[in-house]
């Protein structure tokens, strides 16, 4: 129930500021979300991006697709984990979340979709205070999205 309002908390603080990314330090990826693709446990397909931090770095992402109903995913460490379905109530189109690294390592920035099997292309951009995007696989068995929150944002 703490890690729910933690995440509640600072998504609401975040979502608000996604309209920053675009100045320096934005990386931009063009992706595909597509058959064959890594899932979450849910069954929805992820691409994920890592970015090197050091502890209270802060990243941001804006996810953005025409093709399906994005969804954004930032892990930092195995502590917190932000997730974002729609910038605006109503957006189907973008997705944007911020998180602060709580550990030096690397955040997790995962792209998928609000529903499985949704496919199509998308553009990514990743904002960083002191780290460099770069693209990544994630590893076997995604993180499942947790209904309450998804449930608690429609």
């Amino acid at each position: 129930m703490h890690r729910f309002h933690l995440t509640l908390a600072v998504l609401l603080l975040t979502t608000a500021g996604c309209d920053l990314i675009g100045e320096s330090g934005t990386q931009s990826e063009s992706g595909e979300l597509r058959s064959g693709d890594d899932t979450l446990d849910s069954g929805e397909y992820v691409d994920a991006y890592t970015v090197d931090v050091e502890v209270g770095d802060v990243v941001s992402a804006n996810l953005r697709s025409e093709d399906f109903d994005p969804y954004l995913i930032l892990e930092s460490g195995d502590e917190l984990q932000v997730d974002n379905d729609d910038c605006t109530t109503g957006d189907l189109t973008r997705s944007c979340a911020a998180i602060t690294a709580v550990e030096s390592g690397t955040v997790r920035v995962l792209v998928t979709s609000f529903e499985p099997g949704e496919t199509g292309d998308y553009t990514l951009e990743i904002e960083t205070e002191g780290g460099e995007a770069r693209p990544a696989r994630p590893g076997p068995g995604g993180r499942a999205k947790d209904p309450a929150q998804v449930a608690a944002r429609r």
